[in-house]
């Protein structure tokens, strides 16, 4: 202990020596930004005292690492990682930069096109309890948004349909409305364009069901009706 403060002293015994060694090659390690090599300390550390300060020290050398692979852009390695610590160390901090670490890796699948590997992804995680429901469904809802983008290209009728399907698989979140408002109005233009307005008001009127009270759809059923057949 510092002087002047020599009445904190402890006996340390062996155990407390070697653990005080291992604290400082963990600390040096950590320092230098080696975070691989700190941990194997820490854990000799616990094992050797197995007390609330080792404890400790395993827990913040265990996030270090996994924040390192995130960093460095290997998601799936920092959370088959904390994946393996989460069955030795209870803490709560560790679930929650597992989903930090979820979040990104879902995010690097979509922006490679990856949508479905991407969703099977969240989806298991969320059964599994590692994902929350709110993380859950604002990455489905950018799943849903882009698979109704790339078919847009296609056909604004398969672009609806597909929205159809997301806000019944999440129910009516605000992206996947808007959305479905918007190509569901662009179909029924298109189909107005070509001279098939009976096409035009059955894709209208089915919409209508599953958005009664949209504005978008309600001003085009008011323009329909105006139109002669």
């Amino acid at each position: 202990m510092p002087p002047g403060q020599y009445g904190r002293r402890r006996e340390l015994g062996d155990k407390g020596l070697l653990a005080l060694i291992l604290y400082n090659r963990n600390a040096y390690a950590t320092e230098a930004g080696r975070y691989l090599e700190a941990l194997q300390p820490a854990v000799d550390a616990h094992a050797l005292r197995g007390d609330p300060e080792s404890l400790e020290r395993l827990t913040l050398s265990t996030l270090n690492v996994a924040s390192f692979h995130g960093q460095a852009g290997r998601y799936e390695e920092g959370v088959r990682f904390l994946d393996d610590a989460a069955r030795r160390l209870q803490d709560p901090r560790l679930g929650k930069v597992r989903e930090d670490l979820l979040h990104n890796w879902a995010v690097s699948l979509i922006q490679a096109g990856r949508l479905e590997e991407a969703q099977r992804l969240i989806d298991r995680r969320r059964a599994g309890g590692e994902l929350s429901e709110r993380e859950w469904r604002n990455l489905g809802v950018s799943l849903w948004q882009l698979r109704a983008r790339e078919a847009s290209r296609r056909d604004f009728g398969e672009a609806a349909a597909i929205l159809l399907a997301g806000l019944e698989s999440l129910g009516p979140e605000a992206g996947l409305v808007s959305g479905y408002e918007v190509y569901v109005h662009n179909q029924m233009a298109a189909l107005v364009n070509s001279g098939r307005l009976e096409e035009a008001r059955g894709v209208l009127r089915e919409a209508l069901r599953v958005l009664p009270s949209s504005s978008l759809l309600r001003a085009d059923e008011a323009r329909l009706a105006g139109s002669r057949r």
